[in-house]
């Protein structure tokens, strides 16, 4: 079984950018129906305790993200004949960390008095997903392609298998659902484990100090980023509330549910460039400007298809709102325009944004960050002040021609 994944992953199709481009919708399509599945069927009180849990997820996942999952891709090859040693010392690491991380989540829970009856189920679902997820960047940094794309379809599978035999039992409940979602979580798991390629596990000669510096050093700048970035990207939703009525902040708020559509090119990019660049790079900061121009020209035809659709979907864009939000969000200004152009700049930026993360340039992030988040708070009070809702728009397009004038400037200057 081993042998004939790995002949078919090294001719296959899906063994190229776009293998990775199919493994990130495949991911996004399981988080994006576990949302879609609860709230059609729970009721609203309970689907918003649901909703508010989950929303936590992405936001407690920055700290894995900054301190795991990018070191590990970043430095995974620089580590050569002890790679083995650096993926055990990094399991462990990961696996304490996403423990306390998932008892903070349980926290905020008990504090909020949201889901109380679910807690262990919660808890349980949290830390295996964020498992997965560490799991899931190992065999992205290692090529392991098809059988990442076997296993996300798998979860897909069981979870439609799942959700199939709870309706017809009429059994669906969010408890019965949790249990569902935990053990795919698990089937999942065990998918890679038994077929990926083996780390022989290395307890004598870690070398935890090293990891643990590497890794700190690394992604405490990673962290305060993705902080303020967060901050930065919300910043207009959360003024929205004192200057716009409920109505403009219903408008404003749906159609930015669909520039997460973007995120699945983004993450891409991600997954499969920052391996590839560690590797080939091995230290050398010489080359900085070449590897963003050689993303560029990999995928320019990708770039010429999305900016066509971009197009495409600004023309169409009352058709997509009523289509997808009903006819109640069709009335009035429609500013999916915006999302769009803020997500087309977004992946411009990004890789400029990877080949700084591989180089380890996080201070220099970090700082960008802080004057892209002064200069949104100059504009956003001001412009929706005067211009409403559009002026929140206007603030995300001008924050991220802002960012990608940064990065753009500052390889012009190391070129």
């Amino acid at each position: 079984m081993k042998a004939a994944l790995s002949n078919i992953n090294k001719g296959f199709l899906i063994s190229t950018k776009f293998g990775h481009l199919i493994n990130q919708i495949l991911y996004s399509a399981f988080s994006f129906g576990v949302s879609f599945i609860a709230a059609r069927l729970l009721t609203v009180g309970l689907f918003g305790e649901f909703s508010y849990a989950i929303s936590l997820f992405p936001l407690l996942g920055i700290v894995p993200l900054s301190f795991i999952h990018f070191p590990f891709m970043n430095f995974y090859s620089k580590w050569g004949k002890k790679k083995n040693e650096f993926y055990t010392g990094n399991l462990i690491i990961a696996t304490v960390l996403i423990f306390i991380i998932s008892l903070f989540l349980i926290g905020i829970l008990i504090l909020t008095n949201t889901l109380k009856e679910y807690l262990p189920l919660i808890f349980t679902y949290f830390f295996l997903y964020q498992i997965y997820d560490f799991q899931r960047k190992v065999n992205l940094t290692i090529s392991n392609i098809l059988l990442l794309n076997i296993t996300e379809l798998s979860r897909v599978t069981l979870l439609l298998v799942g959700l199939i035999i709870l309706n017809y039992m009429n059994m669906f409940t969010l408890n019965f659902f949790l249990i569902t979602l935990v053990l795919v979580l698990i089937t999942s798991l065990l998918i890679p484990v038994c077929f990926s390629k083996k780390h022989e596990f290395n307890f004598e000669k870690l070398a935890f100090a090293k990891i643990y510096k590497e890794s700190f050093q690394f992604g405490k700048f990673i962290f305060l980023s993705n902080v303020v970035q967060n901050i930065s990207a919300n910043l207009f939703l959360y003024i929205s509330v004192f200057l716009l009525s409920t109505d403009s902040i219903a408008r404003l708020n749906a159609p930015k549910i669909i520039l997460g559509v973007s995120s699945i090119f983004l993450l891409s990019m991600d997954n499969f460039y920052t391996p590839k660049i560690a590797e080939r790079i091995n230290g050398n900061k010489r080359d900085i400007s070449h590897e963003v121009f050689k993303i560029f020209r990999d995928i320019k035809i990708f770039y010429i298809i999305l900016v066509i659709g971009c197009i495409f979907l600004i023309t169409i864009q009352d058709f997509i709102i009523q289509i997808l939000f009903g006819a109640k969000y069709a009335q009035g200004e429609n500013f999916l325009w915006g999302f769009i152009v803020v997500g087309l700049l977004y992946s411009f930026s990004r890789p400029f944004l990877i080949v700084i993360r591989v180089f380890e340039r996080t201070k220099f992030l970090f700082i960008s960050s802080l004057y892209i988040l002064i200069f949104t708070m100059l504009l956003t009070y001001p412009l929706m002040h005067y211009f409403g809702a559009l002026g929140g728009i206007l603030t995300m397009i001008l924050s991220a021609l802002f960012q990608l004038s940064i990065f753009i400037f500052d390889f012009k200057r190391n070129a």
